[in-house]
C-alpha cells in the first residue's frame, strides 16, 4: 500500500482542530519535498487522534508508509529509525519558523512513534513593530518581523526543566574502560558534580541587532543590564518586544542537547546542574567540570577556552553557522562555511574536551548554532557516532587514555533526506593548561 493510498483521504473520525494542525504541518515547506516524511507524520497523527496508537509501531509504519513487505525485520532495516529522526528535526523546524504562532504543537519523543499535541503557552503576547517604513533597517538580513518569529520561538529556560531527570544507575558509559567512558566519567562519574551551561539567547539576538560581539568582561560587569537596555533601545528591539534584554531565553534546539546529556547513564553519586550563561559564577568553571553549550557570542563563558582552542566558531553575516581553522594544515581548509549548494545542506560544528581553567575538571564545549549544534550534542553522546573517533585519538597520541581534544563535525543533508555527520579535521589538545595561561584566564 503507497503512502498516497494511505493518507490521502483519512477517516472520517479525524477531524477537528488538531486535525487541521497536522494537515497545515503537512502541506507546509518543510514537508512539501519529501512524499516520505509527509506520509508519515499523516499516518502517525492519524492513528494518534483515531485512538489507534497500538498500530503506531516500527513494523507498521515500515509497511504502511514506506512500503516494506509484511514480513521484513526491522532490526535489519532501520528506515523508520532514520526517517524518524528527520521528522523530529522537521517538526521542530515547522514550530520554530512558520508554525510559531500555532496554540499547540506536535512532538514525536525519542523512544516512540507516537505523536503529543501539547499547547503553547504564551506568558507575554509579542508587540508588533511599527509600518515597515517607520521601523528599524533589517540588520544581517534579518527584519524586525524575523526577529519577532525569532524571539516567539524560545522558551524561558527550557534547559532547566531537565534539572528534574532522575539519575540513573552507573552504566557503561561512565566506565573508563572504554574511550568513550573516559571522557563521560569526567563528567558523569563517582562523585562528579557538572554545571551544564546553556547558552543565553537574548544576548545572541542582541549581537544581532546591534551587529557588534559583546566581550566577556562587558557581560559580567555590574552595569550590563543598563548597557544592554540602552543597546536594545537604540537597535529598535525594544519596539519589537518591551523590556527585551529582561527577557531570559533559550532555544529548543539547547533544550534538546540538554536532554541528550541527561538522559545518559551516570553514577548514582553524580549531579548535573543546569545553568543559564546570565547566572554563572566563573568559580563554578574553576573548580568543577562544565559542559558549556553554544558559541562564543550567545555564551561567552566559551571565550574563556577559546584561545586555546584552532577552531574558533561563531554567525557570519547571514546568523549562518561557521568555523574557522586558526592554522590550516595541508588539505584543510581555513574557514567551514555552512551554506546550501546543489541540494545539500552542509552544517559544520564541533567538540572540544580540555581541562578546566585551574585543573581541577574538565570541560567540554558543544559548538555550533541551532541544528549543528544539535548534531554536535548527538555526536558526542552516541558512542556508535564517536566511538571509533575517540579510540583513533588515543591511538595517534601513543597514550593510555584518551587526549583532550577538538572537532570539527560536517553534517550533509539532502533536501529532506538522510543526514550523515563526518570528522572534518581535529587537533589533540594539551593535557594540562600552563599556570600562566590559568591566570591570564581567571583574572
Amino acid at each position: 500500500m503507497s503512502t498516497s493510498q494511505v493518507h490521502s483521504s483519512p477517516q472520517a473520525s479525524v477531524s477537528g482542530s488538531l486535525w487541521e494542525l497536522v494537515e497545515r504541518v503537512a502541506g507546509s515547506p518543510e514537508f512539501e519535498r519529501s512524499v516520505r516524511l509527509r506520509g508519515f507524520l499523516l499516518y502517525v497523527c492519524e492513528r494518534a487522534l483515531q485512538n489507534r496508537s497500538n498500530e503506531i509501531t516500527e513494523q507498521q509504519i515500515g509497511i504502511h508508509v514506506f512500503g516494506r513487505p509484511s514480513n521484513y525485520n526491522s532490526g535489519d532495516d532501520n528506515i523508520v529509525r532514520v526517517q524518524a529522526r528527520l521528522l523530529r528535526w522537521k517538526l521542530d523546524e515547522y514550530f520554530a519558523g512558520a508554525g510559531a504562532l500555532e496554540p499547540v504543537t506536535i512532538a514525536i519523543p525519542k523512544g516512540t512513534y507516537v505523536p503529543v499535541f501539547e499547547p503553547r503557552v504564551q506568558k507575554t503576547p509579542p508587540v508588533l513593530a511599527s509600518p515597515v517604513d517607520a521601523g528599524p533597517r533589517p540588520l544581517f538580513g534579518v527584519t524586525p518581523a524575523n526577529l519577532v518569529l525569532i524571539v516567539l520561538v524560545v522558551i524561558l529556560s527550557a534547559a532547566c526543566a531537565w534539572l528534574l531527570a532522575g539519575r540513573r544507575t552507573l552504566a557503561a558509559v561512565t566506565r573508563a574502560a572504554t574511550p568513550f567512558g573516559t571522557v563521560w566519567n569526567s563528567f558523569l562519574g563517582d562523585n562528579r558534580h557538572t554545571v551544564v551551561v546553556s547558552p543565553d539567547e537574548t544576548l545572541g539576538l542582541l549581537e544581532i541587532a546591534t551587529q557588534q560581539v559583546i566581550p566577556l568582561n562587558t557581560y559580567l560587569a555590574s552595569d550590563f543590564q543598563e548597557q544592554a537596555r540602552a543597546m536594545s533601545q537604540k537597535s529598535g528591539l525594544d519596539a519589537i518586544v518591551p523590556n527585551f534584554v529582561a527577557k531570559d531565553l533559550a532555544s529548543t534546539a539547547v533544550a534538546v542537547d540538554v536532554s541528550m546529556i541527561a538522559a545518559m547513564p551516570r553514577a548514582p553519586s553524580a549531579t548535573l546542574d543546569v545553568r543559564s550563561a546570565r547566572v554563572l559564577n566563573i568559580n563554578e568553571l574553576s573548580n568543577g567540570s562544565a559542559i558549556l553549550i553554544g558559541v562564543a557570542t550567545n555564551n561567552p563563558w566559551i571565550q574563556l577556552f577559546d584561545k586555546r582552542l584552532n577552531f574558533g566558531f561563531s554567525w557570519d553575516r547571514n546568523h549562518k553557522n561557521y568555523c574557522i581553522n586558526r592554522h590550516p594544515k595541508p588539505g584543510e581548509k581555513a574557514e567551514y562555511d555552512s551554506a546550501p549548494a546543489n541540494g545539500f545542506r552542509t552544517v559544520y560544528s564541533g567538540v572540544a574536551w580540555l581541562p578546566s581553567l585551574r585543573g581541577r575538571g574538565d570541560v567540554l564545549l558543544v559548538l555550533g548554532a541551532g541544528p549543528g549544534n544539535k548534531m554536535a550534542a548527538e555526536f558526542i553522546t552516541n558512542e556508535k557516532l564517536s566511538g571509533a573517533f575517540l579510540a583513533r585519538l588515543k591511538s595517534e597520541s601513543k597514550r593510555s587514555v584518551v587526549p583532550y581534544f577538538e572537532v570539527v563535525l560536517r553534517t550533509t543533508v539532502f533536501k529532506t533526506e538522510s543526514a550523515t555527520t563526518q570528522v572534518e579535521a581535529y587537533r589533540i589538545l594539551p593535557s594540562e593548561m600552563s599556570p600562566d595561561e590559568a591566570s591570564a584566564l581567571t583574572h
